[in-house]
């Protein structure tokens, strides 16, 4: 039996084995849920590949994809990397244009829609001219005159007219014409590369189930301890000072009792009291009971009012005085 009251928990060594057990717990979860799986589509295996710094395991998980749907896969990154060299192609020759975007321009609509004159309307034109110059020849009209010259003069302006007319009709068609080949040629690069890009695929694996393990309360298991120790200890001074004089030796007795350590034996420490006063377990020379109860010896340094020599020359204790200060703590 010990009459010491114990000592609080140390938080440092507390909090280290708290979180020792916190890390074996998340240790022994993630095993739990590292479960290898095997589907038609393939396999995803779980290993030890070595440790991490603080000691901990290090795992890796390995995905193996069936045979046929490795096949797959290796067709399509082939494609994949032929689309690809053929973006960087086309990439390559649409760099100029591509760089500097479309001239909408007037400059540049008006020289495409006069392009289309010529393409379209200048074969009219020149119908137009050779069938006049044989009419004016028929009618006596020759190159030079004055009616050969107004005749071709309202000739020209009536086809002047009608290029004025198409390019006012034409505008909006050569400017949409223009931003439309751009952005085609935008369209069918980013087609290219979005389908040379890597594939997302699913081995249609079932997801890792998760494992909720608890770790250890150690530090509220240790505070509890800690509580339990002092409730015991509070117990058993409470109890020391309500046990019968009989049985302590005159612990709670008025007067002085013969607490000489010379007329003891079988002395051992057990504990102290709240003022830091000894206790001890012993037994009297005359006596095979064993007692506890103070020394002599260590009352009479602190209060030498609470002990006594009699006729023998024994030491004696008054325990109501020798126990004051610790009743008092």
């Amino acid at each position: 039996m010990s009459l010491s009251q114990p000592a609080s928990p140390d938080p440092t060594q507390t909090a280290n084995t708290q979180q020792q057990y916190n890390t074996k717990a998340a240790q022994s979860q993630a095993e739990m849920n590292m479960v290898n799986q095997s589907t038609p589509y393939g396999s995803l295996t779980y290993s030890q590949t070595g440790t991490n710094p603080d000691g901990t395991p290090k795992y890796t998980a390995t995905q193996q994809l069936s045979s046929a749907q490795q096949g797959l896969l290796n067709q399509q990154q082939a494609t994949q990397a032929t689309l690809g060299s053929d973006a960087n192609k086309l990439a390559g020759n649409m760099a100029s244009s591509l760089t500097n975007g479309p001239d909408l321009s007037n400059d540049s609509l008006i020289k495409t829609m006069m392009g289309w004159q010529t393409d379209y309307m200048q074969p009219t034109f020149n119908n137009q001219n050779s069938n006049l110059d044989s009419q004016l020849a028929a009618q006596g009209i020759t190159q030079g005159s004055a009616a050969y010259d107004n005749a071709k003069r309202q000739l020209q302006q009536s086809q002047n007219g009608t290029v004025e007319n198409a390019l006012a009709n034409t505008e909006s068609q050569a400017y949409n014409q223009g931003l439309s080949t751009y952005q085609n040629q935008l369209s069918t690069l980013g087609s290219l590369l979005g389908s040379s890009s890597p594939a997302n695929l699913s081995s249609s694996l079932t997801q890792t189930p998760q494992e909720q393990v608890q770790p250890a309360n150690y530090a509220g298991t240790a505070e509890q301890n800690y509580q339990n120790q002092n409730q015991q200890y509070a117990n058993t001074m409470s109890g020391l000072f309500s046990i019968p004089s009989t049985l302590l030796g005159g612990w709670a007795k008025s007067g002085f009792s013969l607490s000489d350590r010379r007329a003891k034996r079988d002395i051992s420490k057990v504990g102290a009291l709240f003022d830091g006063t000894p206790v001890y377990r012993f037994r009297y020379y005359d006596d095979p009971t064993m007692h506890i109860g103070l020394m002599a010896q260590d009352i009479i340094e602190g209060r030498p009012d609470a002990v006594c020599i009699d006729d023998h020359g024994f030491m004696r204790v008054d325990y109501e005085r020798a126990t004051e200060n610790s009743v008092r703590a």
